[in-house]
């Protein structure tokens, strides 16, 4: 009797690249994950949020989603300013991930090749994450061996904790850190760094996420520190009891991370604050028309009548007593001018 062989068919997962860009940021993000199709478990996942655009060029030319998913996991095991994988965003994509309803509706989904419903499970928690604003969204996916991405996987973060990985891909990591540090101490060179704090207007500002490079905000620093070619914002037409005043400030550097937003505002062309905040707070915007102060021009009649207001308002008395005051003086300084020749 000839004993048949049985073929069992290798288990199989999906590998799903989620693209979220947000193009009036300037901040793209990328999420990657892999879902064993047959017991749902979720194999493993990254993501990174940047607003590196070389870097994101590199990854919308790799078609590869297992080389895809090595790029991003590199990016966020290293360390620079350009790439920022969320804490919170990272935590809150776990959690939909961890939900097996999740999990099953999106393989299904997926097997019948329709991608928006896989998209509106995330979009939410992405939008959020980038304060309300809505991204522009691509899905991509591929069916591999489970045992494949499982190896591959552990192979990846050999790789990177071994240094094997071809670092010359990556320049642009190191050029861009260079000249962001350049650029700092360009700004320390140029500029006198003073303290100066935001003002806030939480229900017609502009969310601190969205403030751009070249954007006028106002911010509040001490009056006495001022020079007479800065320009002066009002505030009720004079400075409060701490002498504070206002003046516009225009962003000549932002750098966004994932504890804080760092903003360096430029306020004279001696003169700059470098200010940095942790929460999604709402700026005010230099408006022009509104918030430049404008003193008041006063004519020569106007002068004469406060003239003749300021002696409306004195009495005779008065009038006597300032006089005897005035004569004392000379007196006195021409009694000391005899002394002293003598």
């Amino acid at each position: 009797m000839v004993q048949e062989e049985v073929v069992v068919a290798e288990k199989e997962c999906v590998a799903v690249r989620l693209l979220a860009e947000y193009p009036d940021l300037d901040y793209y993000i990328y999420l990657m994950f892999f879902i064993d199709k047959d017991n749902l478990k979720l194999i493993g996942m990254e993501m990174l949020v940047s607003n590196n655009y070389d870097f994101f060029n590199l990854l919308n030319n790799t078609n590869d989603l297992k080389e895809l998913y090595k790029h991003i996991e590199f990016a966020v095991s290293t360390e620079n300013n350009l790439i920022f994988p969320s804490d919170k965003l990272k935590e809150d994509i776990n959690k939909i991930l961890k939900d097996r309803v999740n999990r099953f509706n999106i393989v299904n989904y997926l097997i019948k090749n329709d991608i928006v419903p896989v998209i509106d499970i995330f979009s939410d928690t992405l939008n959020i994450s980038m304060d309300f604003n809505i991204g522009i969204y691509d899905i991509a996916y591929k069916y591999y061996s489970v045992n494949d991405i499982k190896f591959f996987i552990e192979n990846t973060k050999d790789d990177i904790q071994n240094k094997k990985i071809d670092f010359d891909v990556y320049n642009f990591f190191s050029n861009a850190e260079y000249e962001m540090i350049n650029e700092e101490e360009d700004i320390a060179d140029k500029y006198q760094i003073i303290n100066a704090s935001l003002v806030v207007s939480p229900v017609n500002g502009t969310p601190i996420n969205e403030i751009k490079i070249g954007d006028m905000v106002v911010v509040s620093i001490n009056s006495n520190l001022y020079e007479e070619n800065m320009i002066y914002i009002e505030s009720k037409g004079k400075k409060d009891e701490y002498s504070k005043a206002l003046v516009p400030g225009e962003i000549i550097e932002k750098v966004v991370t994932d504890e804080n937003v760092k903003l360096t505002i430029k306020l004279s062309d001696e003169y700059c604050a470098v200010i940095e905040e942790t929460e999604p707070i709402k700026l005010r915007i230099f408006d022009p028309d509104k918030d430049t102060y404008i003193a008041p021009v006063v004519s020569m009649d106007e002068r004469l009548n406060l003239v003749a207001k300021f002696f409306d308002n004195l009495s005779i008395f008065q009038l006597i007593m300032y006089g005897l005051g005035i004569t004392s003086l000379f007196i006195l300084g021409y009694i000391l001018y005899i002394i002293i020749n003598n």
